[in-house]
C-alpha cells in the first residue's frame, strides 16, 4: 500500500522514450498493483522499449504478443501473491487478538509484561 516515490517518474521516462530497455530483478519488483503493471506494460509496447528481468536471464519485447503475455501473466501471478499474504496477515492478526495476544515482536531493550487481572465478581 505504500506509494513509491519514483514510479510516476519511471512512467514518464518510459513515456518519453528516455531509454530503450527497462531493467527488473524480477517482475514482481515492478508493481504488485495489476492496473499500474499493466499501464507500465502499455507504455513499453507503444514506445517500443524492452524490459529485461534479471531472474529470467531473459529480455521480453512488449510488441511480441507471446512476451507481453508472459509479463502480463505475471502481474496477474503477482497481484494475486499480494492479496493471499494481506489476507493471511490479516487473518493472524485478528486471530491473535480474538486471543488476547499482541501484535509483533518487542523491540530490541524491551520485554513483554503481561498482567491479568481479576474480574470483579
Amino acid at each position: 500500500t505504500k506509494a513509491r516515490e519514483d514510479w510516476e517518474r519511471l512512467l514518464e521516462s518510459l513515456d518519453a522514450a528516455t531509454f530503450d530497455v527497462l531493467v527488473l530483478w524480477e517482475s514482481s519488483r515492478g508493481d504488485r498493483d495489476l492496473e499500474s503493471w499493466a499501464k507500465l506494460l502499455r507504455i513499453c509496447r507503444t514506445k517500443n522499449v524492452r524490459i529485461h528481468v534479471t531472474n529470467h536471464d531473459r529480455t521480453y519485447d512488449m510488441g511480441v504478443a507471446r512476451d507481453w503475455r508472459t509479463l502480463a501473466d505475471e502481474g496477474v501471478d503477482s497481484a494475486y501473491e499480494s492479496e493471499k499474504t494481506s489476507m493471511r496477515i490479516r487473518r493472524d492478526l485478528a486471530a491473535r487478538a480474538a486471543e488476547g495476544r499482541p501484535h509483533g515482536r518487542v523491540i530490541f531493550g524491551y520485554r513483554r509484561v503481561v498482567r491479568y487481572e481479576k474480574a470483579a465478581k
